[in-house]
């Protein structure tokens, strides 16, 4: 049978009539979205060779095509053959993709503020773990100083591009690349100094805390250090203009990116959640509090900032690609100065924007 297909049971005739490896290759090709040569062979315990024969089969049969990127191959399912199939790529969360990867080196405080942290902290023969490594820059901050580094990155396509920039930086005898979820990996060795930066703003998006709290049963010791130390998240109420082209779109945003941003704050910062990472926490959080009007006006807004402490000394506010401002959206409410609104806020720790439960509400009197 030919690579053309027209229907779902065509692709299943076509991929059931391939050899057993053939068939084990497209399935995580589909499921991954793309693979590299050497995932495949850690994935299934075949040398290259087999690999590379596979892999021209399946070309020819048009089921994925390759492309290169830095002197890598890529493999990923054929176009016109993503439709018949569906898949969760990610299933332990989310991940940052390759194309964000230089927007996060171009920030600037973001990542001169980690640079500085690990210079202070990481010390010589030090073993350190990168949680979420990416491209691999914190790891080769460590480096640097002179530790011997695990980079762990549950993304194939950036572990494979960060083991390529690891290598042409000169780094390859200190970096040991990992791709998988850091939860899933057993190593044990104990680690001097932990990295972990899976930040977003309030922590509700990314998985730093399941992922820490899992590295603290494993890895820790009692004089491990971790960087980032720990986070506050505060909350404030805003004014935000939410009409576009004569239509209103009240929805969650990032007060970032080229965005719109509030015109109006109308109450002080109130920290409602500090996160120490050198401890467990709980994945599933609820506050109540309330923020008191600091000027007459009306609210609509309620902006959640989060505030990174690496150490002590070595502090970072929200930046573009570190934490920026989110606004939650709720109806207008008009405030006199000293005016109280009651604020209920619940959310779940690296669960998504779809975990965000909140309430605004004017006390009377």
């Amino acid at each position: 049978m030919s690579g053309n297909i027209d229907n779902i049971f065509d692709y299943f005739e076509l991929v059931g009539s391939l050899p057993k490896l053939e068939r084990k290759i497209i399935n995580l090709c589909y499921g991954e979205g793309r693979v590299t040569k050497k995932q495949l062979m850690r994935e299934f315990g075949e040398d290259e060779k087999t690999i590379t024969k596979s892999l021209k089969n399946l070309i020819q049969k048009k089921l994925i095509y390759v492309y290169k990127f830095q002197n890598i191959e890529f493999f990923e399912p054929s176009l016109t053959l993503i439709k018949f199939i569906s898949h969760d790529k990610f299933p332990y969360g989310p991940v940052i993709p390759l194309v964000y990867q230089f927007n996060l080196l171009s920030d600037e405080i973001r990542t001169g503020a980690f640079k500085k942290a690990i210079s202070k902290i990481v010390k010589p023969g030090d073993v350190v773990f990168d949680l979420g490594c990416g491209t691999g820059v914190l790891s080769m901050f460590a480096a640097q100083q002179g530790a011997f580094v695990f980079a762990i990155e549950s993304d194939p396509f950036v572990a494979d591009v960060a083991e390529y920039l690891i290598k042409n930086n000169g780094f390859s005898n200190r970096i040991k690349i990992i791709q998988g979820d850091s939860r899933d990996i057993k190593i044990s060795e104990k680690a001097d100094v932990i990295i972990c930066e899976m930040l977003d703003t309030a922590l509700i998006a990314e998985l730093q805390v399941p992922v820490m709290n899992d590295a603290l049963d494993k890895w820790v010791k009692p004089n491990t250090k971790v960087i980032p130390l720990l986070t506050e998240t505060s909350a404030e109420l805003v004014y935000t203009d939410y009409k576009f082209y004569d239509l209103e779109f009240n929805l969650i945003h990032f007060e970032e990116y080229g965005s719109r941003k509030s015109s109006n704050t109308l109450s002080d910062s109130y920290i409602y959640h500090i996160c120490n990472f050198k401890e467990k926490n709980d994945l599933l959080v609820s506050f109540t509090f309330d923020l008191q009007a600091n000027k007459d006006g009306i609210t609509n807004g309620l902006r959640i900032k989060t505030k990174t402490y690496l150490d002590k000394d070595i502090v970072v506010p929200g930046t573009p690609w570190l934490n920026p401002p989110l606004i939650l959206p709720f109806d207008e409410i008009k405030v006199n100065k000293g005016d109280r609104l009651s604020i209920k806020l619940s959310y779940g720790l690296g669960s998504g924007f779809s975990s965000i439960r909140y309430d605004v509400k004017k006390e009377d009197g």
